[in-house]
């Protein structure tokens, strides 16, 4: 009996974690597969906005006053136009939490970039990679590491040209750090969520789906124990022959072998009358009933 039990128990083991493995190991390949591809999606969604920042700000420069850019006494000038004015950036910035500054070759003019102590940026120059890239190379530069004024950012610099061709400064866009890895970890904390949700969901329907498989599969068992030890009086449950699978067909297989072997027990192999074995086991239900009944002997 002990050892029944324990096989049991071995089987129900062994089926839960048959079933519960694979989810477990599918939803953690999931979750890091997928919070690698939203953090690579995001990112690439934060150059973007910054390559657009950059862009509107230039064509906004360049389309709204002709002429070539210059920058005299602490001025930046566009053709005859003084377009010394940070207003457009620091609304840029306020919209889309997105710091602008524009240089004079190397050099800050304007911008909105501050430290944590509200030092403004300006007259600071930007890193030598950034003035090789830019000035010298004429091609734009992102980075997920600078470091402006003390604060770390991810930022998209452009070159300013004039009609000529010549490069006399740059615009840049950026993000502080923080900032960002706090959107993404947002992000990340939802996908978690979510996926941690669904896998528990799959685990709680497999192991509800397992352990009513387990249960068939004892209640199979004990009917077939029951039939060995002679009684053939049990029925199985009519759910398990109904199941339209493997357990289903071995239910009916088992319900059968108990209709013939109780047929070949009880009745006369020649006429199919009940012989007295049948008797015997009629009458000692009737008595455990406490039932009446009648007996007529014939000779």
């Amino acid at each position: 009996m002990f050892k029944s039990v324990k096989k049991e128990k071995s089987i129900r083991t062994r089926m839960v974690a048959m079933v519960l493995l694979p989810i477990l190991v599918l939803s953690l390949l999931i979750i890091f597969i997928g919070m690698a591809l939203l953090y690579r999606l995001y990112t690439q969604s934060i150059r973007n906005e910054l390559t657009a920042t950059t862009n509107v700000v230039l064509d906004c420069l360049n389309l709204t006053v002709r002429g070539d850019y210059a920058y005299e006494s602490g001025m930046l000038l566009k053709g005859d136009l003084n377009i010394t004015d940070s207003t457009m950036l620091y609304r840029v910035q306020e919209k889309a939490q997105i710091d602008i500054s524009i240089f004079w070759q190397d050099t800050r003019i304007l911008s909105t970039v501050s430290n944590e102590y509200g030092v403004s940026a300006v007259g600071t120059r930007a890193g030598k990679d950034v003035i090789e890239a830019v000035l010298e190379r004429g091609e734009c530069y992102y980075s997920t590491n600078l470091d402006i004024n003390g604060v770390s950012y991810i930022g998209y610099y452009m070159p300013i040209e004039n009609a000529d061709g010549t490069i006399v400064g740059m615009i840049f866009a950026g993000k502080k750090t923080d900032m960002v890895y706090q959107g993404i970890k947002a992000i990340m904390l939802w996908f978690v969520g979510v996926s941690v949700a669904a896998s528990i969901l799959a685990v709680i329907i497999s192991s509800v789906y397992s352990s009513r498989m387990t249960s068939d599969i004892n209640q199979i068992n004990s009917f077939l124990k029951t039939i060995s030890e002679g009684d053939l009086t049990v029925n199985l449950d009519k759910r398990i022959a109904c199941r339209k699978d493997e357990l289903g067909r071995i239910g009916e297989y088992a319900s059968r072998m108990r209709t013939d072997l109780k047929k070949m027990i009880e009745r006369d192999p020649l006429t199919s009358l009940y012989n007295r074995r049948s008797c015997n086991n009629r009458l000692r239900a009737l008595e455990n009933a406490h039932s009446e009944y009648t007996v007529v002997n014939e000779s």
